[in-house]
């Protein structure tokens, strides 16, 4: 991902935590409304190169190493690595949904809850938010995407739907990190990850 966006200039971000990130993505989805149109066993957005940091691996490595990602999942993971098309995420079950969810790399937290808006828009809706203490939200038809797919993002535009201020911040605080920090596609990342011994 280029360093320049076309909205925003992200190098004026400064420096962001990975775990403040996550954490603000994680909640930002626990907001999201039940008629959103990502969900699971749909899996566009996985059918794409994934860009994944160090910090995303070292989540799901410690996950491993604590037996919460079963053997089976990592050893179906890297058949998939090596034999799938390229673009799919190897973690993506037969199923399409994801093995790993619950350490799911940033990129896929935030797929479902931001965008990019005109920094005027931004600017002007976190005023009305600090002046009213409501969030009035950025209409889904007035921005990008990155990393939403095409069709869900299209679907809530269609039917009026919004990104809260907070969700097209963490959009633009992801694209900083990613741009900023050196990332992998997944593919590469599970054929680098071991693979657990078998519990006797």
């Amino acid at each position: 991902m280029g360093k320049n966006h076309e909205f925003i200039d992200i190098n004026s971000i400064g420096r962001i935590d990975y775990k403040d990130l996550r954490r603000s993505l994680l909640q930002e989805n626990k907001l999201l409304p039940s008629e959103h149109p990502c969900c699971k066993g749909k899996g566009n957005c996985c059918e794409r190169n994934i860009p994944v940091s160090e910090k995303d691996v070292q989540i799901i490595s410690g996950a491993i190493q604590r037996g919460d990602i079963p053997r089976s999942v990592i050893a179906q993971a890297k058949e998939r690595a090596a034999t799938s098309k390229q673009n799919r995420c190897p973690f993506l079950n037969p199923r399409n949904e994801c093995s790993i969810y619950p350490y799911r790399p940033i990129v896929c937290i935030e797929a479902r809850a931001g965008g990019t808006a005109h920094p005027k828009q931004l600017e002007a809706t976190v005023q009305q938010y600090a002046e009213t203490g409501t969030d009035p939200g950025i209409p889904v038809c007035n921005t990008r995407t990155s990393h939403m797919c095409a069709e869900c993002h299209q679907q809530m535009a269609d039917a009026g739907m919004k990104f809260s201020s907070r969700g097209v911040r963490n959009h633009y605080a992801l694209i900083a990190y990613l741009s900023n920090n050196p990332s992998i596609p997944m593919p590469e990342v599970v054929a680098k990850l071991p693979l657990p011994k078998r519990r006797k």
